[in-house]
């Protein structure tokens, strides 16, 4: 079966933005979430290609602040 054929098939509901489910992680700072997938994203890479993720991670962060110009 075609791709198109198999998207004709998927579940689409219509609905209004009041109507949404309500998300159940909204509570969590975005640090939280990200702690919630880290572990899975570090086990995905090392899989995908034998990489540490840990390695590449960047441990410093810069700023550039322009004085006008």
């Amino acid at each position: 079966m075609s791709y198109r054929a198999e998207r004709a098939k998927w579940p689409v509901r219509k609905g209004k933005i009041g109507d949404a489910e309500p998300n159940p992680y909204a509570h969590l700072t975005a640090e939280e979430r990200v702690g919630m997938v880290w572990e899975i994203t570090r086990t995905t890479w090392a899989f995908m290609g034998g990489l540490d993720v840990d390695s590449t991670l960047q441990r410093h962060i810069g700023r550039v602040v322009s004085r006008g110009g």
